[in-house]
C-alpha cells in the first residue's frame, strides 16, 4: 500500500471513529424513558446512575489516557478501550437496578475516554500536517453519527424492545469500530528526550480558562438531549416514538450549523461564533421548558443545536498549532468530561423541583458560555 492511499485511508478512519462515537453517544438516549420505567427509577436515581458515564470518563482520562497515549501512542491504546465501548450498549441493556446502570455507565465511560482523547489527537496531528482548522470537519462526522444514532433510537422506540436493540447497537459498533481501527493511524512516537511542557504561566491561565470554556460547552450539548425523551414522555404525555424526537431535532440543527462551522469562523472569528451560538443556545432552551406541545418543544431543541453545533468544536479548534496540544488535550477533555456529569446531575434538581425549572439551567450555562469565549482570542499560546 502507498503512502498516499495509507494516508487518505487513515483520514477516513479517524473520520468513522467520529461517526461511530457519535451514533453510541446518542443512540440509547431516545430509550432511557424505557430504561427508567423498566428498572423504577425517578429522575434523580436515573440522573444519578447515568453520571456512573461521567465518572468513568473523567477518572480515566486523568489517570490513565494520557499515559498511555504517549507510551504507546493512540492506535495502540485505543484497541482494547474501542471494544469495550462498543459492547457497552449490551451492558447498560442487562442492567436490572440503578447500581447496576451505574457500572455499566463506569465502564462505558472509562473505555470512552482513550478513544476520545485517541480521536481528538489524531484529528489535530491531521490538521497540523495540512495546515487547516479541519476540527469542525471531523465534528460534522461526530454529529453526522449522532443524527444516525439518535434517528435509530427514535424508529426502534415503540417497535423494538430494549434489550434486542441495545444488543444490535453494540453488534453493529463492534463490527465497524475494528474496520477502523485497521486503518487507523499512529502518531509519532514519543521520545524519551520530550521536554515537558514549555506554556508559560499566562498562557497556561488562557488554556485554564479554555478548558472551564470546553465544560460549559459540553454541558450544553448534553443538556440539549439528555433529558428531551424523559420531558416528551412525562410534561409533554408523547409516545414512546415522540420522545426520540428531540434528540433527532436536536442533532438536524447541530450538523446543519457545523457545515458552516469553517466559514463563520474565518469570517466572524470563534470569539462571536462561540457568543452568539451560546445566547442562541439559551434563548432556545427557555422557549423548550416553557412549551406545552411536541412540535414547539422539538422546533426549540432544533434551535438549541444551531446554537450549540459549533461550541467544542471550536473550543478543540483553540487548540491547533499549539506546542504542547498532546499534553493540553488531555488537561482539557479531562475538564470538559465534568460538562455531561453536570446535566446528570440535573435529575437531582428535577426530583427536588420539576424538570421544567431544572432544564432552565440551560440560561446560566449560556451566559458563562458567552463571557468565557473570549478564551479563544489568539493570545492564549505560548
Amino acid at each position: 500500500m502507498n503512502e498516499r492511499l495509507r494516508s487518505r485511508l487513515g483520514i477516513v478512519a479517524v473520520a468513522l471513529i467520529f461517526i461511530l462515537n457519535g451514533a453510541l453517544s446518542v443512540a440509547i438516549l431516545p430509550r432511557y424513558a424505557d430504561i427508567s420505567a423498566s428498572l423504577g427509577l425517578n429522575t434523580a436515581a436515573l440522573g444519578l446512575a447515568r453520571a456512573g458515564e461521567t465518572v468513568g470518563l473523567t477518572v480515566v482520562s486523568t489517570l490513565l489516557a494520557l499515559g498511555l497515549a504517549k507510551r504507546f501512542g493512540s492506535r495502540l491504546s485505543y484497541g482494547l478501550p474501542l471494544v469495550i465501548y462498543c459492547l457497552a450498549p449490551a451492558l447498560i441493556a442487562i442492567a436490572h437496578s440503578g447500581p447496576t446502570l451505574f457500572a455499566a455507565q463506569v465502564v462505558r465511560g472509562a473505555s470512552n475516554a482513550p478513544v476520545d482523547l485517541a480521536q481528538t489527537t489524531l484529528a489535530l496531528a491531521i490538521s497540523a500536517q495540512v495546515g487547516r482548522k479541519l476540527m469542525p470537519r471531523f465534528e460534522i462526522g461526530f454529529s453526522a453519527g449522532a443524527l444516525l444514532g439518535s434517528g435509530a433510537g427514535a424508529w426502534a422506540a415503540g417497535r423494538i424492545g430494549l434489550f434486542p436493540y441495545l444488543v444490535g447497537v453494540a453488534a453493529v459498533a463492534l463490527a465497524l469500530g475494528l474496520v477502523a481501527w485497521c486503518f487507523l493511524p499512529s502518531p509519532s512516537a514519543p521520545t524519551e528526550e520530550r521536554k515537558e511542557p514549555t506554556t508559560d504561566e499566562r498562557g497556561s491561565r488562557a488554556l485554564w480558562a479554555l478548558a472551564i470554556l470546553a465544560f460549559f460547552s459540553l454541558f450544553a450539548e448534553f443538556l440539549g438531549q439528555d433529558w428531551s425523551s424523559i420531558f416528551y414522555t412525562g410534561d409533554l404525555h408523547a409516545s414512546p416514538t415522540q420522545a426520540g424526537y428531540g434528540a433527532f431535532a436536536f442533532q438536524v440543527g447541530f450538523i446543519a450549523v457545523l457545515l458552516f462551522g469553517t466559514r463563520l469562523d474565518e469570517r466572524f472569528g470563534p470569539v462571536l461564533v462561540v457568543r452568539v451560538g451560546g445566547a442562541v443556545f439559551a434563548t432556545a432552551m427557555v422557549v423548550f421548558v416553557l412549551s406545552h406541545s411536541v412540535l414547539v418543544a422539538t422546533a426549540a431543541l432544533e434551535v438549541a443545536g444551531l446554537g450549540a453545533g459549533n461550541l467544542v468544536p471550536l473550543v478543540l479548534s483553540g487548540l491547533e498549532g499549539h506546542p504542547d496540544y498532546k499534553v493540553w488535550v488531555a488537561r482539557i477533555t479531562a475538564v470538559m468530561y465534568l460538562g455531561p456529569g453536570a446535566s446528570k446531575l440535573v435529575g437531582v434538581l428535577a426530583a427536588a423541583t420539576s424538570l421544567r425549572w431544572a432544564l432552565a439551567v440551560a440560561v446560566p450555562v449560556g451566559a458563562v458560555i458567552v463571557v468565557m469565549a473570549s478564551a479563544l482570542r489568539p493570545s492564549q499560546s505560548s
